[in-house]
């Protein structure tokens, strides 16, 4: 029996440098042609470095752009807020 309980969330998380982020600047014309943004159906948006999360772009919001031709959109125009969570907490919570 699995005992999520006793498990801290650092012990499912995915470790940052595996991470695929966006920077807060790119714009969807620059970033079309990466092929992580269609693996992904939430991708980390960052300001400063990789550890400065702000927020989370959804694929299907990029795909919408790229559908209208928003092409000078940036992730900051399209990113939304970020849960963020204590890698000590429990799985259960």
């Amino acid at each position: 029996v699995l005992t999520l309980r006793d498990r801290p969330v650092q012990d499912i998380m995915t470790p940052r440098t595996v991470v695929f982020s966006l920077n807060v600047a790119a714009r969807v014309g620059e970033i079309r042609e990466q092929e992580d943004i269609y693996y992904h159906s939430r991708i980390p948006v960052f300001d400063r470095d990789a550890d400065d999360v702000v927020g989370m772009v959804h694929r299907r919001d990029l795909m919408a752009a790229m559908a209208r031709q928003q092409f000078d959109a940036t992730m900051e125009s399209m990113m939304g807020p970020i849960d963020f969570v204590a890698g000590t907490m429990g799985i259960d919570r």
